[in-house]
């Protein structure tokens, strides 16, 4: 009588000594139609982006936008551009150097801003 394990092989599919491998390739570049363009002109109307600055939302109450003492601003792609930046691009961020204020400051542990902007003890 032949035992059932004797039909299954280890490993579907390999002849003994070779292996089954298979490389795939995908290409992905044609699902995009253009490849973004006015970097060097940001905000204007025929370019894919614009200008972004971190702290312009006002939670932070920073001055100028600026906090903890740097500024920052991004030039990213709008969210409305259907375009791509491609492998080979960099964006540039522009950093500079503010003077800190009283909103650069946070209260410690155990203790919470009140209604003054001072930092009073939680209990």
């Amino acid at each position: 009588m032949k035992e059932a394990d004797e039909d299954l092989e280890e490993e579907p599919g390999k002849k003994e000594g070779r292996g089954q491998d298979v490389m795939v390739a995908l290409d992905f570049s044609g699902l995009h139609e253009k490849r973004c363009k006015g970097y060097d002109n940001p905000d204007t109307a025929d370019s894919d982006y614009e200008k972004w600055l971190p702290h312009n939302d006002g939670r932070h109450r920073a001055a100028g936008n600026c906090f903890l003492g740097r500024q920052f601003e991004y030039t990213r792609r709008k969210q409305t551009s259907e375009c791509f930046n491609g492998e080979d691009f960099e964006g540039l961020i522009v950093s500079k150097s503010c003077p800190c204020t009283e909103a650069d400051y946070e209260c410690d542990v155990g203790w919470e801003m009140d209604k003054n902007e001072f930092c009073v003890k939680k209990f």
